[in-house]
């Protein structure tokens, strides 16, 4: 069947952006409560059981993880000039104890998650954003997630929106917008930030694409009907590519999943046009 788009970023960008636009029914009608990114409360009640009946796979990961969190390991001091990787770092060790809270629940491990997620919140500002904070925006996203089932007050919350009002813009300025790799990292930072702050213009732009500045920048809709050839290869044609792609599709496959929609088996109708620039012949 020949499926033709009547709206697209060449005909009619300002109405394919509105939040209710949703030809493909992927847009989430409303937002779960906390975590629902990385993970959901079902999935933390069931890994809680598994732990009660000693199964051993989730045993060893979640030793594993609660073993590199070490609380005895001091929280380092805002530095005078913090710089991407300080930054990525303080958000990434902030999901890992606030990942272990859940696991053994208790003030050690909360308190370290919420002392490294309030530095990423102090160092964000300080960053020369570029666009390309693609993992910082991610780990951000996440450890907010979790913690915000309960544990942040409004100050933290605060904090929070005040990051993500930066950040969005700075990804912005990402500048592979079409049919690579890369613009599949961007997608999945965009959705992680619209996903943790409930922000349904954030999904919808993460998932059909946004205009910015004159130029198309591609959504995951795009990816999963253009970008894939008929023998399940992304069209990059390199091993490494193709892994690239794929974890970061997984990882938003795996978020629409914990908003209630269910990209894993539906099936799409392929795109017989290009939505501005086709990368694989330009």
């Amino acid at each position: 069947m020949i499926f033709s788009d009547p709206i697209t970023p060449r005909s009619y960008p300002g109405l394919l952006q509105k939040p209710d636009y949703d030809p493909m029914h992927v847009m989430p009608a409303d937002f779960p409560a906390h975590p629902r990114m990385v993970t959901t409360t079902h999935k933390l009640r069931r890994c809680a059981a598994r732990l009660k009946r000693n199964d051993g796979p989730t045993l060893a990961a979640s030793r594993h993880l609660c073993g590199i969190c070490n609380p005895e390991t001091p929280v380092p001091a805002l530095p005078e000039k913090p710089d991407i990787r300080f930054c990525t770092h303080a958000a990434h060790m902030a999901l890992r104890f606030a990942l272990a809270d859940q696991i053994e629940p208790g003030h050690i491990f909360l308190d370290r998650a919420l002392q490294y997620l309030r530095l990423a919140y102090k160092a964000f500002p300080h960053l020369a954003l570029t666009g390309f904070e693609m993992e910082l925006v991610w780990n951000i996203s996440a450890a907010y997630d979790v913690l915000a089932a309960g544990k942040l007050d409004a100050q933290d919350e605060q904090q929070f929106n005040d990051v993500f009002r930066l950040a969005l813009p700075a990804l912005d300025r990402h500048t592979h917008l079409t049919c690579n790799n890369q613009s599949s990292f961007h997608m999945l930072a965009r959705l992680a930030v619209g996903t943790a702050m409930g922000d349904l213009q954030a999904v919808h732009d993460a998932l059909y694409g946004c205009d910015r500045d004159g130029k198309w920048r591609y959504g995951l809709i795009h990816l999963l009907r253009h970008d894939f050839l008929a023998d399940g290869m992304h069209w990059e044609g390199a091993m490494g590519y193709h892994m690239l792609v794929m974890l970061t599709a997984t990882e938003m496959l795996t978020i629409m999943e914990h908003l209630g929609i269910d990209l894993w088996h539906r099936r799409l109708p392929p795109l017989t046009h290009d939505d501005g620039f086709d990368e694989q012949r330009g």
